[in-house]
């Protein structure tokens, strides 16, 4: 049947060619927006209608705008991709119907091919786009002639075989291409695999390559342009062509034939030599067994190809475009990986002895024609080199009798990656200073670099790690070449340098050697000859040599802006080695502390050198002692700059990506690099083997300074610049103090102490001018938190008043900080901060609760009614909410639910306490968030825990596992028979069974093991009680319909299932029993009043 019904029905005869040109004509070219949308909604309209593709037909021919023609092929197309997807309302076509539709596509094909140029090239791609899904649809069964219809084209010459090759392209791409083209239909792959299968039997397959083959002997020499198409065409189809086809001689002497061997003056067309070696590149690595690929590569003479290209390429490297090499690098690379899979062991017995020596040659000889490539300037040809280099790395450690054999592939390749890792040369590219940071070209080419060499590091350490030696060997020859034993240092080049101490720095990274491996004595004794000294291992001998010669023989470039921070690396990865070695120690301390490092002209590599100096001072810590003073001396100007300097506090940015040995640090905003100094401050200063005075005296003086700097702030402007300023200071002073301990602070040198505590005092004064500056919190906060570690309980007396501050006019994200701090708090002081909270708690509790329901009727109000859950405000109440929670089960775990809310506290403290379980309750039994329900049961279970009388028998227990006895009475009278009729029944029976948990969900499930813990815990302290409520108040009210019998055992068989609970950890029992009483209230009916009040993940 026709897709557009009776012919006078088809819609197309009312449809005036010119109007419709002038509505197409609307739509594509109109300046106008309303004129645009109006053209389209017409144009879709007609669309719509049924049969409207054939005025499309004649359309196509009578137009002579590109505009129209494309939109008719268009609408052909949608009718063709319709009935190709099966879509409803596009159905098969009819015979006259698919004779028309053929008849035009062919005559659309023949009219752009004879007037050329005429046509639009977006017209001829969708040309061939169309005939490739009207392929599709009627090959072969009603079109059987396609091809040979299409071969007919070459005949018209170039502008022939120009859309010749656009066809078959558009063939590969809409038809045949599935997986890759992202079609994995049932139905496409379908009509690929009937197309493929066809073209196979009809012979077509042989007619089209002939057809290129004819294409490429005409056009190679006097076209090359188009030979190249047909080469990129005929690769498409490489994958799925017989091999006898693709690899026939006629196209292999061809393709010889266009690479042009002999022809090394660069004059040879390169598009069609990349045309042709991608290729053969697709040949060699098209799917067949390992025997005939090994075969076919020597009677291709494919190495002999590979090496002759190489040479090429090799002997005029600036001639070449970027796509020949990388082409080249391609098809030897391919070639050498299909040899590496046939010497591989289980491959060698297939082969035979004559082949598989045959393979082995071969390897061995495009081996360094392959790894040539990595010197290549193109990126992408030296990119292409490493998958073959890491397979091949695998092969020799897979088969170490080839080390020796492999050798100087080896070194080759280790020479190759650490000099195209190198920056270029200063005349590779005019004007450029690479020692201006500010310059941002040289930024850019720099992170080229790094980037680069961040992919040959990987193949870097790959051989370092096969042949340690081998790789020390070319180190040490690359040092020696850039930095010469002798001389002043005015000849080096600092591309060369830089080379040499990152290959130096890249050497140790996951290097089996001591000098940055910690080692036993006997293994080190081993490591080093018997001497037992790190500087005498293999890298520890290299290591010292580098840091020694940093001096004279290197000159200038020490202090280069890309140089200077690699060397500081190299020293903090190799600070083991000059912990043992003081010449070397002074030298890198020197770097660090003089205008090569801290002092440096470029901010960037100021910044990264106050890193670099924390890492190094951390393991140097007691080492340095003896230096304290001349290093603080030294450190005097760059620590004021660093605290005041904040112009530059974005500096880190610029730190981090300076090197290509990169390592983030403090990325928080306000934060840069620079004040890692203090904390290198911090590791010299609190070292014990510093002298006790001069501990003090140098920690006064840094102390001092920077309260002086909080203390200036404060009493400026209330501007961001002394926001910056103080908590600049603010970060510093925290820095300062992780290289102090409790013991220094508190035990052995409590004047540290009286210092850390006279600077938070300081630093408290911010929240009195900033209160609501989240920066100032933050790091007030941060330090606080320090505070409390360092200081321990001399802190306690500055808590209330920062709570205080903290939650005065907070909202819900201050409040949930403040909630922070207060569980950190608890969790470090446990009971001795029982008054702190019996005076905070009830005033920050009743916060939180006016916080968080305020936030809720916000929400409510702008969704009308709906709590809008979406929305960053509703985020954050809900986040309070949880941290809340939080907070009232740290009461409990810390021992301070007693001695808040019961003895001398009991009446004062009922309404609070009242109100804190009432809440509980409720998130606990009808929350959304199930997660929150997670943590009101937990926050339950401590007061279930704490006061829930104990009646059990006083029988000794010998189970491990058992519960903790309770008191023997009320703590708080009633709550006994309140968690018995209230918090178990209501929020550990009924939301499981009345269906609130997904227990096919593991947060839901330990909500269920939340509540079984709670029924465990109050059957072992009030066994009679909880059996007596179950049986008699909360069964029958959810069974009503069952018996009186049944009802009793269900109950006996929970008290069975709590009591197993206490001695195994899984939840089986208790969800068996759960999906058994759901599924019997489901068969009887609902029950009033016990729909479910679901709890998901999320809001």
């Amino acid at each position: 049947r026709d897709d557009g019904g009776d012919d006078d029905d088809d819609g197309d005869g009312d449809v005036d060619a010119c109007e419709l040109d002038a509505v197409i004509a609307r739509a594509f070219t109109s300046s106008d927006a309303s004129t645009t949308e109006g053209a389209t909604a017409r144009l879709d309209a007609y669309k719509a209608r049924n049969g409207f593709w054939r005025a499309c037909v004649r359309l196509y021919g009578a137009s002579g705008r590109a505009e129209t023609k494309f939109w008719c092929l268009q609408t052909l197309g949608d009718l063709c991709g319709g009935m190709l997807r099966g879509e409803r309302g596009q159905d098969v076509l009819s015979d006259d119907d698919a004779v028309m539709l053929r008849t035009a596509i062919g005559a659309y094909v023949s009219e752009a091919v004879t007037t050329g140029d005429a046509n639009a090239a977006f017209v001829k791609n969708k040309l061939a786009q169309v005939t490739a899904q009207t392929l599709a649809l009627e090959y072969p069964a009603r079109w059987p002639s396609f091809f040979s219809d299409l071969v007919n084209l070459l005949n018209l010459g170039a502008p022939g075989v120009d859309m010749f090759t656009r066809v078959l392209e558009a063939i590969d791409e809409e038809v045949v291409a599935t997986t890759e083209a992202g079609r994995t239909s049932r139905g496409e792959l379908a009509h690929s695999m009937r197309i493929k299968e066809a073209m196979r039997a009809d012979g077509s397959l042989q007619l089209v390559f002939d057809a290129w083959h004819q294409c490429l002997t005409h056009f190679a020499q006097s076209d090359s342009a188009l030979a190249a198409r047909v080469f990129t065409a005929a690769r498409r189809y490489v994958d799925w062509v017989d091999v006898s086809i693709v690899a026939s001689e006629a196209y292999v002497s061809c393709a010889k034939e266009c690479l042009m061997l002999s022809d090394s003056t660069g004059c040879a067309n390169e598009d069609l030599r990349a045309a042709a070696a991608a290729y053969l590149h697709a040949v060699f690595t098209k799917g067949m067994d390992t025997g005939v690929k090994v075969k076919m590569i020597i009677n291709m003479n494919a190495v002999d190809i590979c090496a002759a290209l190489q040479t090429i390429c090799s002997a005029r490297p600036d001639d070449f475009e970027e796509e020949f090499v990388t082409q080249v690098t391609y098809l030897a690379a391919s070639i050498g990986t299909e040899l590496l899979n046939a010497n591989k062991m289980e491959n060698i017995t297939a082969l035979g002895a004559d082949l598989s020596s045959q393979a082995s040659g071969l390897l061995h000889t495009v081996t360094p024609v392959i790894l040539a490539s990595i010197n290549s300037k193109h990126e992408r040809a030296v990119l292409a080199t490493l998958p073959f280099l890491t397979s091949y790395i695998s092969y020799v450690k897979s088969q170490p009798a080839l080390m020796l054999t492999a050798q100087p592939a080896l070194m080759g390749a280790f020479q190759a990656l650490i000099a195209r890792g190198a920056f270029p040369s200063d005349d590779d590219v005019d004007d450029l200073d690479w020692n201006d940071g500010s310059n941002a070209l040289a930024a850019e080419l720099a992170e080229d670099v790094f980037n680069l060499r961040a992919e040959l590091n990987v193949q870097f350490r790959n051989i370092a790690r096969l042949a340690p030696q081998l790789a020390r060997d070319v180190v040490w020859q690359v040092l020696r070449t850039a930095i010469p034993s002798e001389g002043n240092g005015g000849n080096v080049r600092w591309q060369n340098v830089e080379a040499a101490v990152s290959a130096v720095y890249s050497l140790g990274e996951g290097a089996d050697d001591a000098a940055v491996k910690p080692m036993s004595s006997a293994e080190l004794v081993k490591a080093t000859n018997g001497t037992g000294a790190v500087t005498d291992t293999p890298l520890g001998q290299l290591a010292i040599s580098l840091i020694r010669q940093w001096g004279p023989n290197v000159g200038g470039v020490m202090r280069h802006r890309i140089v200077a921070p690699v060397f500081l690396e190299t020293c903090v990865r190799y600070h083991v080695v000059l912990e043992r070695d003081d010449v070397g120690l002074g030298i890198a301390l020197g770097a660090f502390l003089d205008e090569r490092g801290v002092r440096h002209i470029d901010p960037s590599v100021r910044s990264r050198a106050c890193y670099l100096l924390s890492r190094f001072t951390r393991p140097l810590r007691c080492k340095l002692s003896d230096q304290t003073g001349p290093i603080l001396s030294a450190l005097s100007v760059p620590l004021t700059d660093a605290a005041r300097d904040i112009g530059a506090s974005q500096a880190n940015v610029a730190s981090v990506t300076i090197v290509g040995i990169q390592s983030r640090a403090m990325a928080e905003v306000g934060n840069d690099d620079r004040l890692y100094l203090f904390e290198a401050v911090g590791m010299i200063l609190g070292a014990d083997d510093v002298d006790k005075a001069t501990q003090i005296e140098y920690l006064k003086q840094v102390a001092r300074m920077l309260c002086e700097q909080i203390e200036q702030a404060v009493a400026g402007r209330a501007d961001d610049n002394n926001v910056q300023l103080a908590t600049r200071a603010i970060v510093a002073i925290g820095n300062i103090s992780k290289g102090f301990s409790e013991r220094t602070c508190v035990a052995t040198r409590p004047g540290t102490g009286e210092i850390f505590r006279s600077c938070l005092e300081m630093t408290l004064k911010c929240l009195d001018v900033w209160p609501r500056n989240s920066s100032v919190r933050n790091r007030v906060t941060a330090f606080l938190h320090r505070m409390i570690e360092l200081l321990g309980s001399s802190v306690t007396p500055y808590l209330a008043p920062v709570v205080d501050k903290l939650r005065r006019n907070a909202g819900a994200v201050e409040l949930r900080e403040t909630l922070v701090l207060f569980n950190q708090l608890l969790a470090t002081y446990k009971t001795m901060l029982a008054p702190f909270v019996v005076d905070i708690l009830p005033s920050l509790t009743s916060q939180v609760f006016s916080t968080v329901a305020r936030e809720y009727a916000q929400a409510s109000a702008t969704a009308k009614g709906e709590i809008a859950l979406n929305t960053e405000s509703v985020r954050e109440a809900s986040d309070l909410e949880r941290t809340w929670l939080t907070t009232t089960s740290a009461l409990g775990s810390n021992g301070l639910l007693t001695l808040v809310f019961a003895g001398d506290n009991l009446q004062a403290s009922t309404e609070l306490r009242e109100s804190m379980i009432n809440r509980l309750m409720d998130a606990a039994t009808s929350h959304s968030m199930v997660s929150v329900r997670k943590v009101a049961l937990q926050s339950l279970k401590s007061f279930v825990e704490a006061w829930t009388a104990d009646s059990s028998p006083e029988a000794p227990r010998t189970d491990t596992t058992a519960l903790v006895r309770g008191p023997q009475q009320d703590i708080v009278p009633g709550f006994t028979q309140f968690v018995i009729e209230r918090v178990c029944a209501e929020c550990c029976i009924v939301p499981p069974l009345r269906g609130d948990l997904n227990l096919a969900d593991a947060v839901s499930v330990t909500v269920l093991n939340e509540s079984t813990a709670i029924l465990s815990l109050a059957f072992a302290r009030q066994r009679e009680h909880i059996e007596r409520v179950i049986a008699r108040v909360v069964l029958p009210a959810i069974l009503p319909r069952s018996s009186p019998e049944h009802v009793a055992a269900v109950a006996a068989e929970y008290a069975r299932v709590c009591t197993l609970a206490k001695s195994q950890s899984s939840s089986k029992p208790m969800r068996a029993l759960i999906d058994a009483v759901r599924e019997e209230i489901a068969n009887k009916g609902p029950v009033h009043g016990f729909a479910p009040k679901i709890a998901r993940r999320g809001m």
